[in-house]
């Protein structure tokens, strides 16, 4: 039995990166597994090649993010487990417009915050 058996985990943003390493991990300790990204492709190449079930959202939308919630629970019952590896690529040192950063934000406002110049 593994760790996670009889679970449910949402990943937000489990199409690629850290996020896509969260669903492997998941799946592979036993969870019924939910991941949201958006990017269809990635996406449902990952469901394909793990058994898990893609939403496909954008997690600066909170629409969308309610509804990833919302789609877990009617499938799945219940959310035993949430995690959060939303978030684009941000160097250090990058500049972004302050517009772009009020896009981003609800999605993962201590990422940004830390490591970008508001301008």
């Amino acid at each position: 039995m593994g760790l996670l058996e009889d679970r449910v985990v949402l990943v937000n943003g489990g199409s690629k990166g850290v996020g896509a390493g969260v669903v492997r991990a998941a799946v592979g300790e036993g969870a019924t597994v939910v991941f949201t990204g958006r990017r269809a492709d990635l996406g449902e190449k990952l469901a394909a090649d793990t058994g898990a079930h893609f939403v496909r959202a954008d997690l600066a939308d909170p629409a969308q993010a309610r509804d990833s919630v919302v789609r877990t629970v009617e499938a799945h019952g219940r959310v035993d487990c949430l995690v959060n590896a939303a978030g684009f690529p941000v160097r250090p040192r990058t500049v972004l417009p302050a517009a772009k950063l009020r896009r981003q934000r609800p999605a993962h406002p201590q990422n940004v915050s830390r490591t970008s110049n508001w301008k």
